[in-house]
C-alpha cells in the first residue's frame, strides 16, 4: 500500500489571523497548534520520501457554481483565496518545488479536479493520510469520496480542526463510517 499525505486547504485567509476567516470574526486560535503538528508531519514525510501532495481551495466568483454564489450572498461571505493573492498562498507550511498541488475550484473535495484522481493513479497511491482544514467539511468531504473509490484513509488527528461541528465527533464518524485510521502526527510514517 503506497501512501501520500494529502494536506487540504491551509491557505492565509483560512489560517492566518490576517486573512479573511479571522477578519470575519472566526475563532482561528485553535489552528495555531494545528500549524505546528502540521510542520512537524510534513518534515517527516520529507525525510521519509512520502509522497506529499498539496490541496489549494481557489474561491473566485468564475469559479462557483450558482448556489454557492446565493449562499454566500445570504450569508455575507466575503470571497476567501482569490487565485493568484496572498489569502491564497500557503500559511507557514509550504509546498517545495517537487511536492505536487491540486487546485480545488470553489469545492470541497479535490476529487472534482479529475487531476486528482489521475495523479493518486499514476502515482499508484492507495492511502490517504489526510491533515489540514477542516475536518467537518473538506476533510470529510475528501474522505468520503475517497473512501467510496476504494482508497484507505487516515486523519492526523493533530493536524486538522473543525469549524462547525466538534472535531471528536467528526473523526469519529470518520472512523465509524469509512473506516479511516484516526493517528497522530507523531508516529504516522
Amino acid at each position: 500500500m503506497k501512501s501520500a499525505l494529502v494536506v487540504i486547504d491551509t491557505q492565509n485567509d483560512f489560517c492566518s489571523p490576517n486573512g479573511i476567516c479571522a477578519k470575519n470574526g472566526n475563532d482561528i486560535s485553535k489552528l495555531k497548534k494545528i500549524i505546528v503538528n502540521l510542520k512537524t508531519a510534513v518534515n517527516r514525510a520529507r525525510q521519509n520520501e512520502m509522497e506529499i501532495i498539496w490541496v489549494q481551495y481557489l474561491g473566485d466568483d468564475k469559479y462557483k457554481k450558482p448556489n454557492l454564489i446565493e449562499r454566500d450572498k445570504k450569508k455575507k461571505k466575503k470571497t476567501k483565496c482569490l487565485e493568484n493573492t496572498q489569502g491564497a498562498e500557503f500559511y507557514q507550511v509550504v509546498p517545495n518545488k517537487t511536492e505536487r498541488i491540486i487546485k480545488k475550484y470553489a469545492c470541497f473535495d479535490p476529487f472534482l479536479n479529475p487531476e486528482f484522481e489521475a495523479y493518486l493513479k499514476e502515482r499508484k497511491i492507495t492511502h490517504l493520510i489526510l491533515a489540514g482544514i477542516y475536518a467537518d467539511v473538506c476533510l470529510d468531504s475528501t474522505a468520503r469520496t475517497g473512501f467510496q473509490k476504494g482508497y484507505n484513509i487516515s486523519v492526523l488527528r493533530d493536524c486538522t480542526e473543525s469549524i462547525h461541528y466538534d472535531k471528536e465527533n467528526v473523526l469519529e464518524f470518520m472512523k465509524k463510517f469509512y473506516n479511516a485510521n484516526i493517528i497522530k502526527s507523531d508516529n504516522f510514517v
